[in-house]
């Protein structure tokens, strides 16, 4: 039996049971339309050409399942129940290939981008804070073996050492006028290293001041110029050693009346 779609003139195949089960009503596949197929039924044998599904709503009340009706030209017999299976999508090898391709790209670029900027955080992290870790004597074990693992791998390390001009002291100093040069001044002290750790020798700064507190003459000198060359300047100053200073100047030409000086960190 079939039954023309008064709203699109779609031709459907239809059942008695599946008719009764609904009431005498279907709905075309093709537009929709719902309408009563009891006034439409044809009993002539089935022509070519009919639409595959139609769908027939139940009342709410109703217990049977919602209806399907099959065409013959897709193989469905109606003692036997319709089964479809979609089909596959057809792949391609070389398109399977790149689209397994683009996550495992996409993943090794974030890991990338990730480790590049770990490395850019640490290289900010380093110059902010390494200086302070380098001269902070807390930081200085856990360096020390840091940079041992370093060179026991081959890697080159080496530690810059510990300086605080803190814990440094000129001590005995005396500015006079110098007894064997005429027109020249000596500056003697004897330099003092109160740091549990070794340090470098440090800059000294000294100034001549005239009688009104103003600085007549300024100076910075390094080790080399106010060690005497039986110290070596190579060598860092043991904690609490002693070394002397010995610093020869011209006289600025005035009435010197006071001196001051200051320790500087090494260049």
């Amino acid at each position: 039996m079939y039954v023309d779609c008064p709203a699109c003139q779609t031709r459907l195949q239809v059942r008695a049971e599946q008719l009764r089960l609904a009431r005498g009503e279907v709905c075309c596949s093709v537009c929709q339309h719902c309408f009563d197929a009891l006034a439409r039924l044809q009993d002539d044998e089935s022509p070519p050409g009919l639409v595959p599904l139609v769908d027939s709503p139940l009342d709410s009340a109703a217990e049977a399942p919602p209806l399907m009706f099959w065409s013959e030209e897709m193989g469905v017999t109606d003692d036997e129940p319709a089964v479809v299976t979609l089909p596959e999508p057809m792949w391609e090898d070389e398109d399977l290939a790149e689209a397994e391709a683009k996550p495992r790209r996409a993943a090794w670029w974030w890991m990338a981008l990730g480790g590049v900027a770990g490395a850019l955080l640490g290289v900010q992290v380093l110059m902010v804070f390494g200086p302070r870790w380098l001269a902070d004597p807390a930081w200085r074990p856990l360096l020390e073996w840091g940079c041992a693992r370093l060179q026991s791998v081959g890697a080159p390390c080496a530690l810059p050492p510990l300086v605080d001009v803190r814990l440094l002291a000129l001590e005995a100093h005396q500015f006079t006028t110098h007894p064997q040069r005429e027109g020249g001044l000596l500056f003697e002290a004897e330099l003092v290293n109160r740091a549990p750790f070794v340090q470098p020798y440090p800059r000294i700064r000294l100034s001549v001041e005239d009688p009104f507190g103003g600085s007549m003459a300024i100076g910075t000198f390094a080790p080399e110029a106010y060690l005497q060359e039986s110290v070596d300047r190579s060598a860092l100053l043991a904690p609490e050693a002693r070394v002397p200073i010995h610093l020869e100047l011209l006289d600025p030409g005035r009435q010197a009346a006071g001196y001051r000086f200051e320790l500087l960190p090494p260049e």
